[in-house]
């Protein structure tokens, strides 16, 4: 009886085993791996803090998941708690990151490619990346494509 009753009470315990083995499952396929190989977060940020966040890291959607810090120096990606195993904070700093609009019809129109993996792009929007840029301290600006610079 004691039993039943322990099992029943915890199945919201199961259910956080679930997203952790999950999560870190996942992070075995996804691209946030070859990022965090490169700007794996060693220190504790200290900064501005844009939380439940979404981003597209290369193919993979991160609907309301990643929070974004930003200081004067970088740019540190983390994704909420529960999805964290496999997936280390990362500090990524801003001469580091290239801004570029991206030519996909989507809402995720601003595409950020680091340095050391230019094929896995983060597409955010617009006005997340605006607000990036004053939080920054105007750190970032777009590239335009020759297209639409020359209209």
């Amino acid at each position: 009886m004691l039993i039943k009753q322990f099992l029943f009470d915890s199945s919201w315990l199961y259910i956080i085993i679930g997203f952790v083995v999950v999560s870190y499952l996942s992070s075995l396929f996804d691209s946030w791996r070859q990022l965090a190989q490169s700007y794996t977060a060693n220190t504790q940020f200290v900064g501005a803090r844009l939380n439940f966040q979404t981003a597209i890291i290369n193919t993979g959607k991160q609907s309301g998941t990643i929070n974004i810090g930003i200081n004067s120096s970088r740019l540190h990606l983390s994704v909420i708690f529960l999805l964290r195993p496999g997936h280390p904070p990362l500090f990524i700093s801003w001469s580091e990151i290239s801004v570029s609009r991206c030519q996909k019809m989507s809402p995720y129109i601003i595409e950020l490619q680091t340095a050391k993996h230019p094929t896995i792009p983060i597409r955010i929007t617009e006005s997340l990346f605006e607000e990036i840029k004053a939080l920054s301290g105007q750190q970032l600006s777009i590239t335009e494509p020759p297209e639409i610079q020359n209209q």
